[in-house]
């Protein structure tokens, strides 16, 4: 992979994150972002599986948080896939 692919797949997972943890703090533009993008749009598996589940809880009435995220992954068997709770944390707390 070139240096500037590879800053690239830096940038857009950079990016994923901001729009992961950006949900986790405000639900309700969930729909909102569900119309432009869906799970298949992320790159990485472990982003896919997140935004998937989120959507599972919001059409639930569920709120998005590391907690409600973390629990609807662990009934997947997917947290540990996906980085587990801290990453989960990470997110909401380091999103801008």
């Amino acid at each position: 992979m070139s240096k500037k692919s590879l800053e690239n797949s830096e940038q857009v997972r950079e990016l994923e994150k901001a729009v992961l943890g950006g949900l986790m703090l405000e639900t309700e533009r969930y729909d909102a972002v569900r119309l432009i993008i869906d799970h298949s749009d992320f790159e990485g598996q472990d982003h896919q599986n997140i935004f998937e589940s989120m959507g599972e809880l919001v059409d639930s009435n569920k709120p998005l948080d590391p907690l409600t995220v973390s629990d609807r992954l662990v009934s997947k068997n997917l947290l540990t896939r996906v980085g587990g709770k801290n990453y989960l944390i990470d997110l909401a707390s380091t999103s801008p």
